[in-house]
Formats: structure tokens, C-alpha cells, sequence
């Protein structure tokens, strides 16, 4: 035998690739991510299911979806790798799987297409790689320096530079201004700081400037930010909020008074459940509420109810917890540890949290200046409009008396008068349209009006008795007949096809990775929200305190520690510095969630 034969004989085989790790950690995944929203138990466009090897071999419309053996005659690999008319999933080239993905398909199916133990992808927590899961580790207890300066000195020496020049005076106070005010410094507090030969001078003006009502104004509207809020409600009406100016004002209030941040996560979320009767407490919910909203009489109620618990899910992730677990309603999250079930699970807890125009007193520190003008003049500008609006009713009834040959509206047949006002028939279309205008205009000054009553735009635990707030409340004959709906997975974000039922819960990845075990989250109509607020503003907690950190790092900076202030995940990006995040997150903790302790350490730092 030729020596070149023995040689390559003597060479040992490439060792089979497992086609049911592949399938486990690649193609399970890939066909719930991309496919079974449209192709599933629940939604099967063109007939064709995805969910199990029987119903690929039986196939849809177009035949058979795979043909074990031969991925080049198998309509599926066809699809996603574009080989034919029929191109998916859909959405155009940039919609595609990977190549690496469209290769495993190719290799699993010439592979016989084997099916044992498909795991989703949300029981495969294998598949994320360690890098990536940083913040759902512990925050870390040791470290190496113990100030801002140190840390980032240290990291200056070890790529060989040197630190940027000491700020002068009249650049130090301009600075310190407008990062905790907003404001630039008067022209004589900049003369008074440039001659204070004290050494603490520079201490004493950062006390000055968190001590003003300006700080809690320039860092409430940072919070505002993040957490969507608006005096009105978006989309095509975009209705006045006329009782959300207490949730703002609440907010500033909770920075110029220092509240801890632990408290004031908690009091957003379920202040009414943890404090009931505490004013400041319920008017905290409408942090709930903050998000657009609309339901009309085109409104579909289920549609409507559903985009809510969509935003509300997303908002208290993004806002506390940096995560974007919008991303798992269609499908499991495709870069971080975020199962379909989890999303729903979470969504869940706020199955029963219901809109409330609730009665609650002007507290003292509230400013009600101004109140009884603007009610005064709110009032005439609405009687002037419905002056308007009555007077041209009384064309059209005019008319229509005219029309049956009456002196008297009396006279009328029955119910013609009152039709005749609703539907001003008689009216020309310009005349229509004013009096369409001006009902409108006198609805919205009605509702506007509401603005100085002591209400407050929030949520509460079930319909609250006389005080709900429009839209999708679930009517029922009393508060206490109120059952809480039940939640499903809905593939593909559909709500008009519910998959599997799911109850309250919270998402496993910070249990799995941070060690932080999650509490059960109770099936009452009460007390779901109380869980999960205590669970996300605890200590133990590996996100709650690294989020905000960053956010305050990212608004005196203006770029976080991590990139991504709401993305903690893998796309956010990682840390540059992650021991000095770790360290403030601890540094927050152990001051009391001092908001204002964070600043001290921030400014007073080179």
C-alpha cells in the first residue's frame, strides 16, 4: 500500500457533529425566535406548523417542510437560505437568518433531522456566554481602590497617561451649576466663589446648590425622561392628563428632599398596596400611567388593555432594571436570558392593576397657586364654547320646526326635537362641522377642568369604586366582584391567539445568575405589585443599584459607565469600568439610597 495511503488512513476522523446539541442549541431556538409566531400550535399560516418534527414531515399548502437527508429538497432550508421564490422569514434581506444559523439547518436536516429532546430555547441556559451576563452577577463586595479618583487614575497609569489639568474657579462653579441646576452661576456668585479663600469653599458650594429648589427641577426632568412622561396621552387625540402634574411635581419633590431611591422605586410601583392612605405614596403610581394611552369608540378593548400591559412590562424593566424584556413578547429574548414565559409571567403581575381617577387631598407641599383664576377662566372659555355648541343645535331645531310647520318645539312629534339636536340634519356641512368642533372643545375644557380637583392619575388593585379612569376597566357591578384575568404567552405578540396560561412570577435570570431568589408572586387581586417592588428595590438585587448609578453617571457625564442606560443585556454593551459601577452601587447602598450622596461623591471627585 503507498505510504501517502497509510498516512492519510493513520489519520484520525473529524468526530460526528451531535445533530441533538445542535438541534437543542441552534435550531430549537431559531424556529421559536423566527418561525413558530406564524407557523406555531396557535397561528399556522399556510396550514404549515413548526413546532414538531411530525407536523414538518407533513408540511402546509406548498408540501412537506423538510425531507430528512436532503436539506436541497426540503422547503424550509429553501426559505431561509433564499434558494427560491419563497424567501423567509419575511421582511426583506436584512430580516434573514445567519449564514452560521442557515448552515446548521443544512447540516441537521442532511443529518436525518433527528427531534429528541428539542429544548427551547428558554430551558437551554447554556447557550449565553459568561462576558455577557455581567449584570446579573452579584455586585461584587471587595475592591481594589476606595474613591472615584483612584479607580480611574489606575486605569490612566496603565495606559501610560496622565490626568487632564485642574479646572480653574470660574470653570469649576459654571460646571458644578449647570450639571446639579441646569443653571449658569450669576455673574456675582462666580466672583464671590473665585474669592472664597476657604478651602472648603468648593464643598460648601455643591451643599448650596443640592440644597436648591433648581436641583430637584434639572433631575426630576432627568427621571421624567426616562419613564415617558407627558401632561397629555399621545396618538391621534393626544387627551389632556389634567391630574399628572402631581406625579411630576412628586418627583421633583423626591430628589429635592433626598428620598431614598429604594423607597422611591417602591412607592412607583405599588405605592398604593404598601402605603394605602398615604397620599404621596398613591400619587407615586402614576409613574404606571406615564405611557400614551388611547381608547376610542374604534377602539378594540382587548387591543387596547394588552398595549398598556405591553408598556407598563417594558417601562418598569428599562427604567429599574436596564433590561429589554419588550423584546421576548413575540418570541424567547435573542441575546439575553429572557424566556417568552418569563415576559408573560411578569406581565402578569399587572393582570389586575386597573386605571383610577382616585380622590386624594392637596398636600401642603403642593403648590395650588393661581388655581382659582385658571378654574375662572377654564370655566368661561368652556361656557363660551358650549354657547356656541347650543346655538347652533337651536338652528337646526329651528329648521326642522319650520320643516313640520310648528311655532313650538313642544309641538314636534315625539323624540323629533331631541333628533334633531343630535343629528343637526338640517345643518349645512361648514355648520356640521363647527358645532362637531365645538362639542369637542367643550369635552376637552370639561376634562381639563379636572385639573384642580384633588385627584390623582394613578392605579389601583382592581376597578376602585366611582373613580375609574376610562378605558378598559373590566367593568363589573362593584370592586368586589372584580376577578383578575387570566394571562397566556401569546406567540407572536398576538392577542387573538393565547397559547399556554401563565401565572404571576418574576424573570429567573437574576435567581439563576445573581443568586437572588424570587419570591412568589400571589394569585390575589391585591399585593402583586408589593412583590415585585420590595424584590427590585432590595440590595441584594444585581441590577437596581448598578442602573441608576449609571443613570446619574450617564447625566453628569454624558455617557454612562455602561453605554446603554436601559440595556444591560448583551447588546448594551459592557462597562468600561466595571469595578468603579460596583463600587458606587455599593457606595448608594450603604448610604441609605442617598441620591444626593452619589452627587457628593461624583463632584467632589477630580
Amino acid at each position: 500500500m503507498p505510504f501517502l495511503l497509510l498516512l492519510l488512513l493513520a489519520i484520525p476522523a473529524a468526530p460526528a457533529e451531535d445533530l441533538n446539541a445542535l438541534l437543542t442549541d441552534t435550531i430549537a431556538p431559531a424556529l421559536k425566535r423566527h418561525c413558530q409566531g406564524c407557523h406555531g400550535a396557535q397561528q399556522t399560516f399556510s396550514k404549515l406548523n413548526l413546532e414538531s418534527r411530525e407536523s414538518m414531515l407533513r408540511g402546509g399548502q406548498r408540501g412537506a417542510a423538510v425531507v430528512p437527508g436532503n436539506a436541497n429538497a426540503s422547503l424550509l432550508y429553501q426559505a431561509i437560505a433564499a434558494n427560491g421564490a419563497l424567501a423567509m422569514p419575511p421582511g426583506g434581506p436584512e430580516k434573514r437568518l445567519a449564514p452560521e444559523i442557515t448552515g446548521a439547518f443544512k447540516r441537521w436536516i442532511d443529518g436525518g433531522a433527528p427531534w429528541a429532546q428539542a429544548n427551547s430555547a428558554s430551558e437551554n441556559w447554556g447557550r449565553f456566554k459568561d462576558e455577557d451576563l455581567w449584570a446579573f452577577r452579584p455586585l461584587r463586595k471587595k475592591f481594589d481602590h476606595a474613591s472615584i479618583d483612584a479607580f480611574i487614575r489606575s486605569r490612566l497609569a496603565a495606559k501610560g497617561l496622565q490626568p487632564a489639568a485642574l479646572a480653574g474657579r470660574r470653570t469649576l462653579i459654571r460646571r458644578a451649576a449647570l450639571d446639579l441646576t441646569g443653571l449658569p452661576p450669576t455673574p456675582e456668585e462666580v466672583e464671590r466663589f473665585v474669592r472664597d479663600p476657604a478651602k472648603d469653599a468648593y464643598t460648601k458650594l455643591i451643599e448650596k446648590l443640592l440644597a436648591t429648589r433648581q436641583y430637584g427641577e434639572r433631575w426630576g426632568r432627568h427621571w421624567l425622561d426616562v419613564v415617558r412622561y407627558a401632561d397629555t396621552s399621545g396618538y391621534s387625540n393626544d387627551f389632556e392628563r389634567p391630574n399628572a402634574w402631581r406625579y411630576r411635581d412628586y418627583v421633583i419633590r423626591a430628589f429635592n428632599t433626598d428620598k431614598p431611591y429604594d423607597q422611591f422605586v417602591r412607592e412607583q410601583i405599588a405605592g398604593d398596596e404598601l402605603d394605602p392612605g398615604n397620599t404621596e405614596a398613591l400619587i407615586a403610581t402614576g409613574f404606571l400611567r406615564a405611557g400614551p394611552w388611547e381608547h376610542t369608540g374604534m377602539s378594540v378593548e382587548a387591543i387596547t388593555r394588552q398595549m398598556f400591559l405591553d408598556d407598563v412590562t417594558h417601562a418598569v424593566s428599562a427604567t429599574f432594571l436596564g433590561l429589554t424584556v419588550g423584546c421576548a413578547r413575540c418570541h424567547d429574548h435573542k441575546f439575553d436570558p429572557i424566556p417568552t414565559k418569563d415576559y408573560y409571567r411578569m406581565q402578569a403581575i399587572f393582570a389586575s392593576t386597573q386605571f383610577a381617577r382616585a380622590p386624594a387631598p392637596f398636600l401642603p407641599a403642593e403648590n395650588l397657586t393661581g388655581f382659582d383664576t385658571g378654574r375662572a377662566h377654564l370655566s368661561a372659555t368652556m361656557d363660551l364654547a358650549l354657547q356656541h355648541q347650543i346655538q347652533l343645535e337651536n338652528v337646526a331645531l329651528a329648521r326642522v320646526m319650520k320643516k313640520h310647520g310648528v311655532e313650538r318645539a313642544e309641538e314636534l312629534p315625539a323624540g323629533v326635537a331631541e333628533k334633531a339636536k343630535r343629528a343637526q340634519d338640517t345643518l349645512s356641512p361648514a355648520e356640521l362641522e363647527e358645532v362637531k368642533l365645538y362639542k369637542k372643545h367643550v369635552q376637552l375644557y370639561r376634562e381639563s377642568l379636572d385639573r384642580f380637583e384633588p385627584k390623582a392619575f394613578v392605579v389601583s388593585s382592581g376597578p376602585l369604586d366611582g373613580a375609574t379612569d376610562g378605558g378598559p376597566n373590566l367593568k363589573y357591578p362593584n370592586r368586589a366582584d372584580y376577578q383578575p384575568p387570566e394571562v397566556a404567552i401569546l406567540p407572536g405578540g398576538n392577542p387573538q391567539a393565547p397559547g399556554e396560561k401563565v401565572s404571576p412570577g418574576l424573570l429567573g435570570l437574576v435567581a439563576r445568575y445573581g443568586n437572588y431568589a424570587a419570591p412568589d408572586i400571589p394569585a390575589t387581586v391585591e399585593g402583586r405589585r408589593a412583590v415585585l417592588a420590595k424584590w427590585i428595590a432590595s440590595p441584594d438585587h444585581p441590577l437596581s443599584a448598578r442602573v441608576i448609578v449609571n443613570r446619574v453617571w450617564q447625566y453628569h457625564f454624558g455617557k454612562g459607565l455602561a453605554a446603554d442606560s436601559n440595556n444591560f443585556g448583551k447588546m448594551g454593551g459592557k462597562p468600561t469600568h466595571p469595578e468603579l459601577l460596583d463600587w458606587l452601587a455599593m457606595r448608594l447602598i450603604k448610604q441609605g439610597w442617598s441620591i444626593k450622596a452619589l452627587h457628593r461623591e461624583i463632584m467632589l471627585s477630580e
